[in-house]
């Protein structure tokens, strides 16, 4: 989705904003805004940037499993335990 709206600034001279707002199945929203100086302009960045990003392939399923900070910590400790001591790899695991 995108809309462009104006905007009044400070010292009187609008400003047209170009708003996009994209959703895809299993991604998170993708939101961006640009201001111009002449509505055309705005216009024309907001169908560009709808179609691209649109048109982008995906590059991730939403059947992958995202990697938690409970697995970095636990990577973490497997990784340096003898290096970071007892009590450290003791709180780093209970937490």
């Amino acid at each position: 989705m995108a809309s462009i709206t104006e905007r009044s600034l400070k010292d009187g001279s609008t400003v047209s904003l170009a708003q996009i707002y994209v959703k895809k199945k299993g991604f998170p929203p993708y939101r961006g805004s640009r201001g111009f100086n002449l509505w055309p302009a705005a216009t024309a960045l907001a169908k560009k940037g709808k179609q691209e990003i649109q048109s982008a392939p995906d590059t991730a399923t939403s059947r992958e499993r995202a990697v938690t900070k409970g697995d970095a910590i636990d990577t973490y400790v497997n990784q340096f335990m003898c290096q970071i001591g007892r009590t450290k790899a003791q709180v780093l695991q209970t937490s």
